[in-house]
């Protein structure tokens, strides 16, 4: 068998950029959405759904992403993630944000001198965000 070296190339072609930019765009993206999946865990929300679609940003084909596709029901084994999944994820996201915001008191009122180290910093970054938005409505 004789190989052919003539049309190669010497660096990176275009569309391997492209694909290199896109793969570290999904792995910032996905380490975000692990921590905020991660943060949710604890408050009422899709803390496991949204870390596990971080994860798949990460690395699409993993051990843990198998294993947790596997058992969570509604999300094929194989393939990519429902689009309705993503979006019942993301509803959810932004109800469990907004429920946490008004009625956090009420439903961590009885743990809070043990949650507070804990949440107290969240709920200021929440409150944060929201005072920023208040001025566009």
């Amino acid at each position: 068998m004789k190989l052919d070296y003539e049309d190669l190339q010497p660096g990176i072609s275009e569309s391997e950029d492209v694909h290199g930019i896109q793969r570290f765009r999904n792995i910032i993206i996905g380490v975000i959405v692990v921590i905020v999946g991660i943060i949710l865990m604890p408050l009422p929300g899709p803390g496991i759904a949204i870390v596990l679609v971080g994860l798949n940003l990460i690395k699409p084909d993993n051990r843990l992403v198998r294993y947790i596709r596997a058992r969570t029901p509604g999300i094929p084994e194989e393939g990519p993630i429902p689009r309705n999944s993503i979006i019942f994820a993301v509803v959810m996201l932004i109800g469990a944000s907004i429920i946490s915001y008004f009625y956090g008191d009420i439903i961590f009122g009885p743990m809070k001198e043990f949650a507070a180290p804990v949440l107290d910093p969240v709920k200021d970054f929440f409150a944060n965000i929201w005072s920023g938005f208040k001025g566009w409505f």
